[in-house]
């Protein structure tokens, strides 16, 4: 029997300027089965710096580089960068090796909405570790959802290529099985993954939290008024709206017509005044962005049911993002 072996993958990059791009090879990795391990997922011990980085890289099965624009923080004693220190290392222990290098165009796009994109200090010795990283296994990436594919692409190959220890479950060890440098239980490394999985939702919570705080405006027709402008209504948050679409959401599917004439209604109430509530219409264009909107953040989903008819559902994403709602009170 073909046993599923877990890869430990330890994750190396500058960090302030590449926070999302590391969450989304952190994701990756999980999504493949395997187990991502870095600096900011551990407590440092008494030794050095970088003898801690070393002990994660010698117990891990794969080393992967994230480079951005940036050289790093400098180790004193090489006058090289911790993260340029990390990647020789691994490549001296014969460590299986891959990166993923974000393209011009990339870092261009990055630059115009964050700042410290770019080197600003050692500019000849990130041109130098960048020249070496290309010429060994890389994937070039244009956006973030390519750092997934790109992962998954070269965790196979090398797992095609080498024959890794990897972990797997306590079950199934035999009792020669050599476990050192490993976690002490199984149970271990569930908790760690389980903690990280929690620590990547939480974050993509707070972030579509964010995303829905933004100010939005629709337009209305008013309905037996002849010769009259359309009128503007600024949603405040959409956060708001999906927490009243919710209570529809939780006791049935809704279709494309149900779910426009709701939020049509939810808006008008929450905006406008009662008498205005059977003269204004929102338009269907408005309402279908702000459907899109849902959709596209994975808080509802479209699907078709036995009579092929569209409907939408809450997900379970949606689920999660209604809760932290509710706990932290953010729609009075």
């Amino acid at each position: 029997m073909m046993i599923k072996r877990k890869l430990q993958v330890f994750i190396s990059s500058t960090y302030l300027d590449l926070k999302n791009e590391r969450q989304a090879a952190v994701e990756a990795i999980l999504g493949a089965g395997h187990i991502p391990a870095g600096m900011e997922l551990f407590k440092a011990g008494n030794n050095s710096q970088l003898n801690t980085i070393k002990k994660w890289i010698n117990q891990s099965d794969i080393y992967m580089l994230i480079l951005g624009g940036r050289y790093g923080t400098i180790e004193v004693s090489s006058g090289k960068s911790y993260t340029q220190l990390e990647y020789e290392y691994a490549i001296m222990k014969g460590i299986p090796v891959f990166a993923v290098v974000l393209s011009d165009d990339f870092l261009k796009r990055k630059s115009a909405e964050e700042s410290n994109v770019y080197e600003d200090q050692n500019q000849k010795s990130y041109d130098e570790f960048k020249v070496n990283v290309k010429s060994k296994m890389i994937k070039e990436v244009n956006e973030i959802k390519d750092i997934q594919i790109g992962i998954f692409e070269s965790l196979k190959e090398l797992e095609e290529e080498n024959k890794f220890s990897g972990w797997i479950p306590g079950n199934l060890v035999d009792s020669n099985y050599n476990m050192i440098n490993r976690y002490e239980t199984i149970k271990d490394m569930e908790e760690q993954i389980k903690h990280l999985q929690d620590r990547i939702l939480t974050s993509k919570v707070k972030k579509v939290c964010g995303l829905l705080s933004q100010k939005v405006t629709v337009h209305c027709k008013i309905k037996n008024i002849k010769n009259c402008d359309i009128k503007n209504i600024e949603i405040t948050s959409l956060l708001e709206i999906f927490y009243d679409l919710s209570m529809y959401l939780q006791k049935k599917d809704l279709t494309v017509r149900s779910l426009r004439n709701i939020l049509n209604i939810i808006i008008v109430i929450r905006y406008s005044t009662i008498e205005q509530l059977s003269r204004l219409r929102i338009v269907h264009s408005d309402l279908d962005k702000i459907i899109y909107q849902l959709s596209n953040l994975e808080l509802i989903r479209a699907y078709k049911n036995e009579l092929y008819l569209q409907k939408y559902e809450m997900t379970q994403f949606g689920c999660n993002v209604l809760k932290n709602i509710y706990e932290n009170e953010t729609v009075l």
